[in-house]
């Protein structure tokens, strides 16, 4: 199963959202949670969300939670770089009186 269920609160914390900054400084203070990453500290927000959407026993039928991690701009670029070289050979390759795919 695929969700976007705290999608919003990622977003709002990658934009350095202040009530999010203090939300985090509070989660890593907590000696439950020394030790743990920045990906942990997303994971329980979407697991909060979760709890919110849905009942505890829909919940324990999950395997794991993954967070997947938004693309770094440079990274992004080079995607991005690949795509527009290859819509280069395609308009170089085609006969000009034909319509690019």
């Amino acid at each position: 199963m695929t969700s976007n269920l705290g999608a919003k609160e990622i977003i709002s914390y990658a934009n350095g959202n202040f009530n999010y900054a203090i939300r985090k400084l509070l989660w890593f203070l907590r000696p439950s949670h020394w030790g743990m990453n920045e990906q942990d500290f997303l994971k329980d927000l979407v697991l909060n969300q979760l709890e919110k959407r849905f009942s505890p026993e829909f919940i324990n039928r999950f395997d794991d939670i993954f967070v997947f991690q938004w693309l770094q701009q440079e990274v992004l670029g080079q995607i991005l770089g690949r795509i527009d070289g290859k819509s280069a050979v395609y308009t170089t390759d085609a006969d000009e009186s034909e319509p690019l795919p």
